[in-house]
């Protein structure tokens, strides 16, 4: 049985940062900022849509309205524009997690089976397809875009570690630790679904399927944990 647990000892992440006051009357950094944002913005469309191969710094120059060299010299090369783009998008992923994620609700069954299921809708989003199935194909060459890949993964197991412990804490889950549920869930709620899409499998675009799929492995879990 595991030990009741202190849900201090787990914090949200601080991984992301709180955004910088910029001081006025620099309106040249505010558009250098901008700009940068741009072409994050239309980089990950292009490595989306085309894949990393066919992506070009002149494409995504052209894209967002600027020039080859106003890229280079924020993004010295494509791998590097890589992982800047794989960072937002990682980042801002987390943020979200812990922005739905309600820590602190009395009732932590409800709590946790919400969770699940944004898991699983955000594992199926079109958006989170397509920038994994470009990502995971370039993470054996770029070793910081394999970094950001499992840092993300150990953040969702952190959140949802919390979100268990609560549960714990008010009686229930007590056969196995906070640590192995919560593989468990990103397992069965976002890997697996995920891959399944990656794969083709059409009933991961079925709303009706993905409901029935929900429902089980909930039941599933339950029974398990």
């Amino acid at each position: 049985m595991p030990a009741m647990s202190d849900l201090s000892t787990i914090a949200p992440t601080s991984a992301v940062d709180p955004p910088s006051t910029r001081r006025a009357g620099r309106p040249r950094r505010e558009e250098s900022s901008h700009l940068s944002d741009r072409i994050l913005a239309c980089a990950l469309r292009s490595f989306c849509d085309y894949g990393f191969a066919l992506t070009t710094i002149e494409g995504i120059a052209s894209d967002c309205g600027t020039t080859r060299r106003s890229v280079l010299h924020r993004f010295p090369d494509k791998d590097t524009l890589l992982v800047a783009v794989a960072e937002r998008q990682i980042h801002k992923a987390v943020a979200e997690l812990h922005a739905t994620l309600r820590y602190m609700d009395p009732d932590s069954m409800d709590a946790l089976r919400d969770a699940c299921r944004f898991l699983l809708s955000a594992a199926l989003k079109p958006s989170t397809s397509a920038f994994y199935r470009m990502a995971i194909n370039e993470t054996q060459r770029i070793e910081a875009l394999a970094a950001m890949m499992v840092w993300s993964s150990d953040e969702h197991e952190r959140a949802f570690r919390r979100l268990i412990l609560a549960a714990q804490n008010a009686g229930t889950f007590q056969r196995h630790s906070a640590a192995t549920l919560a593989t468990a869930v990103i397992g069965t709620f976002m890997s697996n679904p995920l891959n399944r899409l990656l794969m083709g499998d059409p009933l991961m675009r079925d709303e009706l399927h993905v409901d029935t799929y929900f429902s089980q492995a909930w039941s599933v879990f339950l029974a398990a944990a």
